[in-house]
C-alpha cells in the first residue's frame, strides 16, 4: 500500500485512486481510507468531506460524529458545499457537536452560496420560522422558492 501512495503525490491523483478502490466490484475500503488520509494530509477538502461523510454516517468506519465534525469543518472551510450542508445538520440537531442554531443557519446559507439548492431550502426555512437568524417570512419564502425552481420538494 506504501508503493500505491508513494506513486501519486497530489491530492488529486490519489482522491481518484481512493473512488477507485471504493467503488469497484470488490470494493477495499481500508485501501481507499488510507488513501483519503494521505490526501487529507495534502490538503484535499474533498479528501475531508469524504473521511467526514464516512465517520458521520459511520460507512466503511465506525460511527463517530464528534470526528467527522472536525473533517467536515476543514472541508467547509475549503468551500465544499456538501459539508457546509452536512455541519448545518449537526449544529442544528446537536449531532458530534453542541446545539448552535445560528451557526447551523450560517453553514446552510454559505452551502446555499456554493450551489446546493437543499440548503437553499433550508436557510428559507430558517428565515421563515426564526431559527438562527432573526424571522423574516418573505426572504425565507424567497429562498424557499428558489430551492423548488432547483426541484427540491417539501
Amino acid at each position: 500500500m506504501t508503493r500505491i501512495i508513494a506513486m501519486w503525490d497530489d491530492a488529486e491523483s490519489l482522491l481518484q485512486v481512493a473512488s477507485r478502490f471504493a467503488l469497484q466490484d470488490r470494493p477495499d475500503f481500508e485501501k481507499a481510507y488510507l488513501l483519503l488520509m494521505r490526501a487529507f494530509d495534502l490538503g484535499s477538502p474533498m479528501a475531508a468531506y469524504a473521511l467526514g461523510s464516512w465517520h458521520l454516517n459511520g460507512r466503511h468506519v465506525e460511527k463517530d460524529p464528534r470526528r467527522a465534525i472536525g473533517y467536515l469543518a476543514t472541508a467547509a472551510r475549503g468551500d465544499v458545499a456538501d459539508a457546509h450542508y452536512d455541519l448545518a445538520v449537526c449544529l442544528e440537531t446537536g449531532l458530534g457537536v453542541c446545539q448552535d442554531p445560528r451557526r447551523a443557519a450560517r453553514h446552510y446559507l454559505d452551502a446555499a452560496l456554493l450551489g446546493d439548492a437543499q440548503s437553499a431550502y433550508e436557510i428559507g426555512r430558517c428565515f421563515f420560522f426564526g431559527i438562527g437568524v432573526g424571522q423574516d417570512e418573505e426572504i425565507g419564502m424567497t429562498w424557499i422558492e428558489f430551492a423548488r425552481s432547483k426541484g427540491i420538494k417539501e
